[in-house]
């Protein structure tokens, strides 16, 4: 879609699988999925999938981009954005979009492939913008990338797990600008080599007084070392120009004088205080102590020089004649019921595989303390960090990875369980960040359901897509994995009941008051970002309702669920439902 003109509305339009046309720079729409140029457009409600290089581009004064669901972005040209704005503009608007999942690499000029990929990415003096409660994950070179921008305000904007690229211009949220304003963001973070903001300014003629006010955000990142660099007082009040990490690689470090670590800063609520008799351990360290197995037949030894893990980990062997799941475990944790907690571990697999993670109370009577779930492990070597809040406390709990029998082989090392601050991301839900570099999909097979006399139940056979993401939240007690954040408004949104989708195919969810009297569009769409079914419910009463998805003849798989207006295209809802 390509518009030159002014006072537009560019809504509710689906884009799948553009292909590369021109490469950049040879046209100016090319490989763009919406490309405007003018003042006072709105670009809303959009949904676009598989974009060759850039989602939206955007030219022009008070324009409005908000709502939109862009997925999928691969670079195929010099670089690729879910939105980019690359000429001077005042006084847009970016607000409630959902952009995930950008890859790509460009050669640079010594030949080595660098990650280009960014969900927003703003420059060439842009003033006053506005970027509010968007959601961003997993772009191979930045989330939030600004550069020569002034009096921008960044507000409630949600960052998952963008990978760091080690030049200047690398992080999270990139911030080259003057006078702008960095609040209540919440940035979800893995890896400790990660710049946050950064405030080095390619071009320091064109804004002589710059600076960064931030304050108000929360950094969910349990492992990280952090400290602030170059604080000064600006205007009366101290503000922050500039913070990393301690492991920042960056040429021009050593002329800066550390002064301050970032949780002494009131811009940052860290999440990594370590708590009394919980678990860390960097290193099994030639013995495998504190842990059990059972069955018999399991074997824990330790081994060296395993790809992917430094130094020794504990290698779990469990022999595949065997039809019992095997359990792994260690005990004497310390849990108290409300506490939210962050579980990481660094995991290898020579292929794709379900365990279930528990922690529990390990004394009779038995009792789970929040976490319970099957989780995925991706073929390699990889973290997961789950979050989740206790359900009740004990003394005496214990952490189990329960192994299905068909896969006899995996790897452990580096594993943490520890406290930290509650955060409004988990009220509800366990948080699974994955690292996970492989973003193509595929299809793996899972052991087929059976009881064991031991009670234990492993999941049917499915066809899973391999998640292409690094980022999944699992609802508790529930097989379904929704990616809503704040998105779009402060209502609240639909409740997807637990195990949502059965063998018949049906959807049971609730509907706020505030539905009532609308009609709602449900899509359903494959790990592929096609459409299988849409359909659409008058709501009459906000009463429980129990809709047949395809006419309840869905096959088993992975699939996303989109639950929006029908009269005005809002999206209220994104899922996935997994069908047994």
């Amino acid at each position: 879609i390509v518009y030159r003109g002014e006072r537009a509305y560019i809504r509710h339009n689906q884009i799948h699988q553009h292909s590369l046309v021109f490469g950049y720079g040879e046209t100016p729409w090319g490989n763009t999925g919406i490309n405007v140029n003018g003042a006072h457009n709105e670009v809303a409600f959009n949904q676009m999938d598989s974009i060759a290089a850039i989602g939206i581009e955007l030219r022009g004064d008070f324009s409005d981009v908000h709502h939109n669901l862009i997925r999928h972005s691969s670079l195929l040209s010099n670089q690729t954005a879910a939105i980019m704005m690359h000429a001077p503009g005042q006084g847009q608007q970016l607000r409630h979009n959902l952009l995930m999942y950008g890859t790509g690499e460009v050669e640079s000029l010594d030949g080595k492939l660098q990650p280009q990929a960014y969900g927003i990415r703003l420059a060439n003096a842009h003033e006053g913008l506005r970027i509010t409660h968007n959601t961003i994950a997993h772009f191979s070179h930045s989330g939030l990338f600004l550069q020569n921008n002034r009096n921008c305000q960044l507000l409630y904007n949600t960052l998952f797990a963008n990978p760091l690229f080690a030049t200047d211009a690398s992080s999270t949220a990139f911030v080259s600008d003057y006078q702008n304003t960095f609040r209540h963001n919440t940035l979800v973070e893995l890896s400790p080599e990660k710049v946050l903001i950064h405030t080095q300014n390619q071009q320091p003629s064109a804004f002589p007084s710059r600076f960064v006010e931030a304050d108000s955000n929360t950094l969910v990142h349990p492992f990280g070392q952090m400290v602030v660099l170059e604080e000064r007082t600006e205007g009366g009040k101290t503000v922050l120009t500039r913070y990393s990490l301690q492991r920042w690689q960056n040429t021009r470090q050593q002329d800066l004088q550390v002064t301050a670590r970032i949780d002494e800063w009131p811009a940052f609520r860290l999440v990594d205080t370590l708590s009394p008799n919980m678990l860390y351990n960097s290193d099994f360290n030639y013995t495998i102590t504190d842990w059990s197995a059972t069955p018999d037949e399991v074997i824990l030894s330790y081994e060296e020089g395993v790809p992917g893990m430094e130094g020794g980990c504990l290698k779990v062997y469990y022999p595949p004649e065997n039809d019992l799941i095997s359990i792994i475990g260690h005990t004497g944790l310390s849990i108290q019921a409300g506490q939210v907690y962050a579980l990481s571990f660094k995991a290898r697999s020579d292929d794709f595989r379900t365990v279930r993670l528990e922690v529990r109370q390990e004394n009779s009577p038995w009792q789970d303390l929040g976490f319970n779930s099957w989780v995925p492990l991706f073929p390699d070597t990889h973290t997961y960090t789950y979050l989740f809040r206790a359900t009740a406390s004990s003394p005496q709990a214990g952490l189990r990875f329960h192994n299905t029998p068909a896969d006899p082989l995996f790897w452990l090392d580096d594993v943490y369980l520890h406290a930290v601050e509650a955060d409004k991301l988990v009220a509800e839900t366990h948080i699974m960040l994955v690292v996970n570099p492989h973003f193509e999909a595929r299809e793996m097979p899972v052991s087929p359901q059976t009881e064991t006399p031991q009670g234990e139940m492993v999941p049917q056979q499915l066809r899973l897509n391999a998640l292409a993401s690094k980022v999944v939240l699992l609802r508790q007690d529930s097989l379904l994995t929704p990616l809503q954040t704040p998105l779009l408004s402060h209502e609240p949104a639909p409740k997807v009941y637990p195990n949502p989708v059965a063998a018949d195919g049906v959807l049971h969810l609730g509907l706020p008051q505030r539905a009532v009297g609308s009609s709602l569009r449900f899509e359903l769409l494959d790990t592929g970002g096609r459409l299988i079914w849409q359909g659409r419910l008058p709501v009459q009463a906000a009463l429980p309702y129990a809709l047949p998805l395809a006419g309840g003849k869905l096959r088993q798989g992975l699939y996303m669920l989109l639950i929006s207006r029908y009269e005005t295209g809002e999206l209220l809802y994104t899922g996935r439902l997994m069908v047994e």
